[in-house]
């Protein structure tokens, strides 16, 4: 579903991209969520020292890349890119990604996959505020729908950890009733 309200709001005119990019986007996608799923499986560094440790792994291989393509980069002059790295650095990595490790490490991989769904909209809704875009018709038919997916799958991992612990939480009037413990 939050797939579905993902490609809706990418239909629209708002979004250019060639083959080769999607088909790299759609690759880095399925390379978060195998990560997702493998991290939450094996022992990880907790706290700030997986977040530190998957950072400069990220960074390490992104420079090699750079490197063997030959990249060069020259600082920005305006301002406004350096409050918009700045915004990125802060919200982006230390918030938004510390709170996905810390969701990662505590609940199902699949609850913890919803903050992929929850960063588009609050791109676009502090695109608005800040920067003064509009939204587009199929932005705003496909935000709502990628919100009531998070919203599902919140509701859902919440239905089956209550079912989980319904069967423990039994009274023993109920045990006697049912012949169960």
């Amino acid at each position: 579903l939050g797939g579905l309200g993902t490609l809706i709001m990418v239909t629209g005119h708002d979004l250019r991209a060639s083959p080769a990019g999607t088909l790299l986007i759609l690759l880095a996608v399925a390379s978060w969520s195998f990560g997702t799923v493998v991290s939450s499986r094996i022992e990880t560094p907790h706290g700030a020292m997986g977040f530190a440790a998957e950072m400069l792994a990220g960074g390490v291989i992104a420079l090699g890349v750079s490197a063997a393509l030959g990249e060069s980069w020259a600082p920005p002059a305006s301002p406004r890119v350096w409050w918009a790295w700045s915004y990125l650095i802060v919200f982006g990595s230390l918030i938004a990604f510390s709170a996905y490790r810390f969701l990662v490490e505590r609940v199902s991989a699949r609850l913890a996959a919803t903050y992929a769904y929850v960063n588009p909209p609050v791109a676009l809704l502090v695109g608005w505020g800040l920067g003064n875009e509009s939204f587009s018709p199929h932005v705003l038919l496909g935000l709502p729908i990628v919100l009531a997916a998070v919203g599902l799958h919140g509701w859902i991992q919440f239905r089956s950890a209550a079912s989980q612990v319904a069967p423990q939480a039994r009274s023993p009037a109920s045990a006697l009733l049912t012949g169960r413990p």
